[in-house]
């Protein structure tokens, strides 16, 4: 650690800047990997129902692109949290990237993809579809 001036009070506004950028990090991480798991269910779903394909690729890449780059750019950048000097300090086994995250993103990923496959079967069976059709336009004309 370098000091840029001969007040202590700095270290302890790096250690507070540092805790904060790793909180914002993680909560990136989650963000980021929530949106992964909803969009492979719908993949999972194309796959072992045999449905339609929920999402195309062009509706991935606004996802991902338009959608997703503003909200995790402002997860970087929020202020630290009340309280963040009181608590003790991170473990060296606490990684930025760590399976209790990956189980979060991935329970709430799941759940907004079955919650989002759901509505989609609503919306495709209002309109005629049934399981086994692979695609709207294999309906036979009457």
């Amino acid at each position: 650690m370098i000091l840029m001036d001969d007040n202590f009070v700095s270290i302890v506004n790096g250690i507070e800047q540092g805790r904060s950028v790793f909180d914002n990090l993680q909560k990136f991480n989650v963000y980021i990997f929530t949106h992964n798991w909803a969009e492979l269910t719908t993949f999972i779903a194309f796959v072992l129902l045999q449905t339609p394909l929920p999402l195309a690729i062009v509706g991935i890449l606004l996802i991902d692109l338009v959608l997703d780059i503003p909200p995790s750019l402002a997860l970087t950048l929020e202020p630290p949290e009340p309280g963040i000097m009181e608590r003790p300090p991170r473990k060296k086994e606490n990684r930025l990237f760590n399976i209790k995250s990956l189980a979060r993103s991935g329970y709430i990923g799941l759940f907004i993809g079955i919650f989002a496959l759901i509505w989609c079967f609503n919306a495709w069976s209002q309109s005629g579809w049934s399981f086994g059709q692979l695609s709207m336009t294999n309906q036979p004309h009457i």
